[in-house]
């Protein structure tokens, strides 16, 4: 068989690309909203010196790890709810399925939306963003159990 190269090992993966682009190498850079742990991004969003378009942002971080986590449990109950309850005679599950489906998409939908509201200024967003699932999952309900009727 043809004999080639297997491995390839370097002392050092740094390739410095400024002498071809005619650019100057940049320091040390800040860390992204993304790239901050929790409570790091809580601290600078609470500093006097922070803007307030840049606090905003933060805070639509914090708001959006903290409650994204818990919109799998609403999804889970949207698809628990359309496809464990019956049926009526001469009727598929389809329809419910859909609905399920269609609902979760607006669930997921108003989460975000709520994080637009903060990221712009609205900080009663993150009110909206912690409440969002379990309102809408208590709207839900209600219409499905009143279009069961």
């Amino acid at each position: 068989g043809p004999r080639g190269v297997h491995a390839l090992e370097f002392a050092s993966y740094t390739l410095d690309l400024s002498p071809q682009l005619g650019t100057v190498a940049v320091g040390a850079r800040a860390p992204e909203v993304e790239e901050r742990s929790l409570r790091a991004t809580l601290a600078l969003a609470q500093q006097p010196q922070t803007q307030k378009a840049q606090a905003a942002e933060l805070y639509a971080e914090v708001a959006n790890r903290l409650t994204w986590p818990l919109l799998p449990f609403s999804l889970v109950a949207l698809a628990a709810g359309a496809l464990l309850h019956p049926p009526k005679r001469k009727q598929s599950s389809l329809r419910g399925v859909v609905l399920a489906a269609s609902l979760g998409v607006v669930l997921i939908g108003g989460q975000f939306g709520g994080l637009v509201l903060v990221q712009g200024g609205a900080l009663w967003g993150l009110y909206f963003m912690a409440c969002w699932p379990i309102l809408f999952l208590g709207v839900a309900y209600g219409v499905w159990v009143y279009g069961q009727r």
